[in-house]
C-alpha cells in the first residue's frame, strides 16, 4: 500500500508533468486581484487628485479675477455712474454663475483698511465642495491703494529730452480737465462759478492768454464762441492743494498723508517781493466752498491754481502765498480757530528747501510750480512731520512732512 500511495503521488518517469496545482492558480488569482485593486485604486487617487488640481485652479482663477476686478476703479471718491475705490467695499458669500466646472464656487470678500488710510486690505476667498464631498476654501488677500487712475498713465508716457511732458502730450502741471478747442487752444475754468478762462501752452505749461466766460459753465463745457474778451499775457502757473486735518486735535504724520477733514472756504493771496510785473501781476482760482459753513462741506480738498506773470531778465517773480480764511479765524491758539501748515521737505537733499519744494518765501522763480499744498489743522496744534521716503517703512513712498506757516 505504501508502493501505491507514492506511485499516486508522482508521475510516471516516461512522461512529464503539465499544468499547475489548484492551489497554485489560486494563490496566483489572488495576487492578480490585488494587484488590479490596487491599481485601481491608484487610479482614482491619480483622478482625485487631477480633479482636486483643476477645482484649485479654477478657484485661484476666480479669485485672481475679483481682486483685479477691483482695481479697475476709475475714480478715488463714489459716485459718477463709474466704480471707484471708495466702492471696494465687503461681500457676502454669493454663488458664482456661469462657471465651466464639475462643482460650484462661492466668492466672499472682507476688506478693512491696509497700514495707512490709502490702502484697503482685501481678502478674496472662494469655497466649493470636491469630488468627496468635502468643503474646500482658497484665499487670496491683497493691498489696493487710493491711487487716482488720472495719473497711472503718465508714468508709461516717453519723456522727451526737452521739457516735461505729461498725460496727453501735455505739460504735467497742467490740469487733467483742461479741454483742447478745435482751433488748438487749451483752455481751463478753474471754478465753475468764476468767469475767468485761462489759455495754456501745452509744451511748456505756460499760460498765455486770459479769456472770460459765462458762470456756470464747466471747462468741459467750453467752445470758442463761449470766450470772450480774450487777450494774451505771459504768465507761470502756481498750482496745489489744501487739505484739511481738522478732525482730530493732534495730528500725525498719518492725518498728513490722507487728512479727512472736510474744506473750510477760503482764497489766495500772493505778496510779491519783486517788482515792473505786468498788469495783473497775478491772480488765482480755487474750487473751495465760499458760501458753505465750517464744517457742512462735503469736500476734502480745494484745489487753486494761480498765475504770476513774471518781470525783468530773465522773467521770475519772488514772493510768498498765503490762505485767507473765509467763515473761519486764523490764530495760534483757541477753540474756533485754525492755522495753516504748508507740505515742505528737503526731498532732493541739497540741505535747503528750493522753490519747487514749497518755501516760505518764493525766490527768483522761472518755471512753473506744482504740489505746492497746504495742510489747515486746529490751532494749538503741531504741523506734522514724517520721515524720509523708504521702502524700510511700509508704505511711507513719500516725505509728508509739513511745517508752520500761518499765523
Amino acid at each position: 500500500m505504501a508502493g501505491d500511495s507514492a506511485a499516486m503521488l508522482t508521475c510516471p518517469r516516461a512522461h512529464r508533468c503539465v499544468g499547475l496545482a489548484l492551489i497554485e492558480v489560486l494563490i496566483a488569482f489572488a495576487l492578480i486581484s490585488l494587484g488590479s485593486l490596487g491599481l485601481l485604486r491608484l487610479q482614482r487617487l491619480l483622478h482625485d487628485s487631477a480633479d482636486f488640481a483643476r477645482q484649485r485652479a479654477e478657484a485661484v482663477r476666480l479669485a485672481e479675477a475679483d481682486l483685479e476686478g477691483l482695481r479697475q476703479f476709475s475714480r478715488l471718491e463714489a459716485g459718477g455712474g463709474t466704480f471707484a475705490w471708495a466702492d471696494i467695499t465687503p461681500l457676502t458669500a454669493a454663488a458664482l454663475e456661469d462657471v465651466a466646472s464639475n462643482t460650484g464656487f462661492s466668492l466672499q470678500r472682507s476688506v478693512a483698511l491696509g497700514p495707512t488710510p490709502r490702502l484697503k486690505a482685501v481678502d478674496t476667498r472662494i469655497g466649493w465642495t470636491d469630488r468627496e464631498g468635502a468643503a474646500q476654501q482658497l484665499t487670496l488677500s491683497s493691498l489696493i491703494a487710493a491711487i487716482d487712475p488720472a495719473a497711472i498713465g503718465a508714468l508709461a508716457l516717453r519723456r522727451d529730452p526737452g521739457l516735461p511732458v505729461g498725460a496727453r502730450a501735455r505739460h504735467p502741471l497742467i490740469p487733467l480737465d483742461a479741454k483742447e478747442l478745435p482751433d488748438g487752444r487749451l483752455v481751463h475754468k478753474p471754478d465753475p462759478r468764476s468767469t475767468r478762462v485761462w489759455i495754456y501752452d501745452a509744451r511748456s505749461g505756460r499760460v498765455t492768454g486770459r479769456c472770460t466766460a459765462a458762470a456756470g459753465l464747466t471747462s468741459a463745457e467750453l467752445t470758442a464762441a463761449s470766450l470772450g474778451d480774450c487777450r494774451s499775457l505771459s504768465g507761470l502757473l502756481l498750482t496745489g492743494q489744501v487739505r484739511f486735518a481738522t478732525d482730530t486735535a493732534s495730528p500725525t504724520r498719518l492725518d498728513a498723508e490722507q487728512p479727512r477733514g472736510t474744506a473750510l472756504g477760503l482764497d489766495l493771496q500772493l505778496t510779491l517781493s519783486s517788482s515792473g510785473h505786468p498788469d495783473p501781476a497775478w491772480e488765482c482760482e480755487d474750487d473751495a466752498p465760499d458760501d458753505t459753513p465750517a464744517g457742512s462741506s462735503a469736500a476734502l480738498a480745494v484745489r487753486y491754481v494761480c498765475v504770476v506773470q513774471p518781470a525783468g531778465s530773465p522773467p521770475q517773480w519772488s514772493g510768498r502765498l498765503d490762505l485767507r480764511p473765509i467763515g473761519w479765524t486764523l490764530a495760534a491758539s483757541g477753540d474756533s480757530a485754525y492755522q495753516v501748515c504748508r507740505y515742505s521737505a528737503d526731498h532732493n537733499g541739497n540741505g535747503r528747501i528750493d522753490n519747487r519744494e514749497h518755501p516760505q518765501r518764493y525766490s527768483a522763480v522761472v518755471e512753473p510750480l506744482g504740489d505746492q499744498n497746504f495742510l489747515v489743522i486746529r490751532a494749538g496744534a503741531s504741523c506734522p512731520t514724517d520721515v524720509a521716503a523708504n521702502l524700510a517703512d511700509l508704505a511711507n513712498w513719500v516725505n509728508d512732512s509739513t511745517a508752520a506757516h500761518q499765523p
